[in-house]
């Protein structure tokens, strides 16, 4: 057994690794009985999404990263989990700093599960982006679990995490799969304003893009972010960019989210969006649309099951469709509900309305299936809220969407998937939703 001794003023404090008896929730991929490897300290995505240089090392797999979080990550005082890091839980109260001082990340984490958590306290500063970290968590209470939602400046404020259960929802392998805003020209990806950066960026912890704008509180935040380019102009290794600059400059992308808004649904996500377009977009002459994602989302491999939630009937129908599964596309006017195999953990979105321009009457929704296999890691689905612009968008445009995203876990054997669907339904009818 480890043990720690520091001294505060005259008190001296010794710090258990491993408390007899005491009830530690294994994180997926880890081993033992410390409380660095409970759940509530470490989930191995989000380690890795959060730590670019960890995953570009090559550890790509769940006990891969957790090796690597008890040998290097935790003594460097690392983020590993939404709801706690250890730097900001020792300056968030002045008592534990004083007892442990700023370093002594073990002492954080075990104080935070065996004393911290039963006693309320938040793991995170609020709006830690300001306060000189890279994070800034929202979060809210669902049943017996949290929402935790976060962004970054390594992608400029799209969301990068979105953790319910403990269960990270999010891929931020690169700069193009968070939960984001983007929009394409007829040129698709050779004109691409992306909220989190370029394909440039790759996985590192630069971006592209700039975040202008952050305004926080506990269950919601607002971002305003002139966005990049997804490649660069001309032919790069990324493809050919059509764009004539890095930055696209005369776009901006604001967003508002809210956790828990609706009165009775604690698990609904708001994204309210504006658009902001200032110039000519240049079209490929052979057709011209503007399409906008509003947002789209990249899931861990592991959300390999697809629903559309029919409200004509509330019904849900699966997605079985290869040309959706292996690589590609299926677009559709239903709503979307994306699940881990067992039906444990369950994400669903709807269209709200939309304003600001003339849409083209097409689909609402693309579906998309497994678009990489090369790694635990990387294995990623997507799914899109989308609209299209007729014709061409002049200087002075400005879009406004909502989007409502409803999180959910099995409970009281009812399955995460039948609990979202009941949330689609209400916000349906409701209006929310069209």
């Amino acid at each position: 057994m480890n043990t720690t001794k520091l001294k505060a003023g005259v008190f001296a404090i010794t710090i258990t690794l491993a408390a007899p008896g005491f009830a530690i929730e294994v994180a997926e991929g880890c081993t033992g009985s410390q409380a660095a490897v409970d759940k509530n300290i470490f989930n191995w995505r989000y380690y890795l999404n959060s730590n670019a240089d960890v995953a570009g090392a090559g550890v790509k797999t769940a006990s891969a990263a957790c090796t690597h979080w008890l040998n290097h990550g935790l003594p460097a005082g690392r983020q590993a989990h939404p709801g706690f890091h250890s730097s900001q839980y020792l300056a968030r109260y002045p008592d534990l700093l004083a007892a442990f001082g700023k370093t002594n990340y073990i002492a954080a984490v075990n104080h935070y599960i065996q004393s911290g958590i039963p006693e309320g306290r938040i793991g995170y500063q609020d709006n830690g982006i300001s306060l000189g970290y890279q994070t800034t968590t929202i979060s809210n209470q669902v049943d017996t679990s949290k929402i935790f939602m976060g962004i970054s400046k390594r992608t400029a404020g799209a969301v990068d995490s979105l953790m319910f259960d403990n269960v990270e929802f999010i891929n931020a392998t690169d700069h193009g799969r968070e939960l984001q805003i983007a929009g394409v020209s007829s040129w698709e990806e050779g004109y691409n304003p992306t909220e989190a950066g370029s394909c440039n960026d790759g996985s590192g912890y630069a971006t592209s893009s700039s975040l202008n704008t952050l305004i926080f509180k506990p269950n919601s935040l607002f971002t305003s972010v002139t966005p990049a380019f997804w490649r660069k102009p001309g032919n790069t290794f990324c493809g050919l960019g059509n764009n004539t600059t890095t930055s696209a400059e005369n776009y901006r992308f604001h967003k508002n989210i809210s956790i828990g808004e609706i009165p009775g649904m604690p698990n609904v996500i708001h994204y309210a969006i504006q658009v902001d377009i200032n110039e000519h977009v240049p079209q490929d002459p052979r057709n011209s649309y503007m399409r906008f994602e509003l947002p789209t989302a990249y899931h861990g491999g592991d959300f390999n099951r697809m629903f559309q939630f029919h409200k004509e009937n509330s019904t849900l129908i699966e997605i079985t469709n290869l040309s959706c599964m292996i690589g590609g596309a299926c677009a559709s006017e239903n709503s979307l509900i994306y699940a881990t195999a067992n039906l444990s953990h369950a994400l669903g979105v709807c269209a709200g309305r939309e304003a600001g321009a003339d849409f083209a009457a097409r689909e609402r929704y693309l579906a998309f299936g497994n678009l990489d296999n090369s790694s635990p890691f990387a294995s990623t689905t997507k799914w899109s809220v989308v609209r299209y612009i007729h014709g061409n968008v002049s200087p002075g445009t400005v879009l406004n969407f909502n989007s409502y995203l409803a999180i959910a876990k099995t409970l009281d054997n009812v399955s995460a998937v039948d609990r979202v669907k009941l949330n689609l339904n209400e916000l349906h009818q409701t209006g929310h939703c069209i």
